[in-house]
């Protein structure tokens, strides 16, 4: 682990004047590409979680219920 840490700091400070004027990168589409497999992947684990979240959110209701008068 260390090794690895050790070897990007390396580079890092390695880094010259072309290297941060290159504009190679991402372009929108792989954005939209990354965007997309998260809201995926959200939407997946809000569906597997569904049942706790509304009996979390059921309890936090009746909580906050309590302490009004």
């Amino acid at each position: 682990m260390f090794n690895r840490v050790q070897m990007i700091l390396g580079r890092a400070l390695m880094l010259e004047a072309e290297d941060l004027k290159r504009e190679e990168g991402q372009t929108v589409t792989e954005y939209a590409v990354v965007l997309g497999v998260l809201l995926v992947g959200l939407a997946s684990i809000v569906l597997v979680l569904r049942t706790g979240i509304s009996d979390f959110l059921t309890k936090v209701s009746a909580a906050l219920s309590a302490l009004i008068p």
